[in-house]
């Protein structure tokens, strides 16, 4: 059964057909290179204030602590 259509019947009435899908294209790698950026010191640390406003009014858990 390569590729080919397959229908199951039930009392000979067609219920359900299965066929091939095409396998979506690879996705390329730097298809966004260029199109994003960075301010300075976007991957530093929350200050408490920042951590506070970004988890709301929940208590900061074991793995949400600022360094």
């Amino acid at each position: 059964m390569a590729g080919e259509e397959v229908v199951i019947a039930k009392a000979g009435t067609p219920m359900v057909r299965l066929v091939r899908i095409e396998r979506p294209t690879g996705r390329v790698l730097g298809a966004a290179a260029g199109m994003v950026e960075y301010r300075e010191g976007w991957d530093d640390p929350m200050t408490d204030a920042e951590l506070e406003e970004f988890l709301g009014n929940r208590e900061a858990g074991p793995d949400e602590t600022t360094a």
